[in-house]
């Protein structure tokens, strides 16, 4: 019978010490998510949008069929934008992090 490989199981100081970072992370000066305008009402259009179009808006403007995981604003939240269907594109992740890289956003 073959051996189950071995696999590193974090302990439970390990876990206390990432979630650590993590809190830390996020505090750095940076609103939580629900307080840039991400909470319930973002979350239900997200899911509404990736149900209506499942498929990379970008990724279909160039003529290849990509499954959409990321909704991105078009005009950001802290813009003025909404969470209206008209602005929002369904992406990848790979057109969703070219489009927001480093922070910047390019439209």
């Amino acid at each position: 019978m073959p051996r189950k490989l071995k696999t590193h199981r974090a302990t439970l100081k390990e876990r206390r010490e990432s979630a650590g970072m993590r809190r830390h992370r996020m505090s750095e000066g940076r609103p939580n998510a629900g307080k840039r305008g991400y909470g319930g009402t973002w979350r239900k259009a997200r899911r509404w949008k990736l149900r209506r179009n499942p498929i990379c808006e970008k990724c279909l403007n160039g003529g290849q069929l990509v499954a959409a995981s990321e909704v991105h604003h078009i005009v950001p939240l802290d813009e003025g934008g909404t969470n209206e269907f008209e602005n929002l594109m369904s992406l990848c992740r790979k057109c969703h992090a070219r489009m927001t890289k480093g922070g910047k956003r390019s439209g």
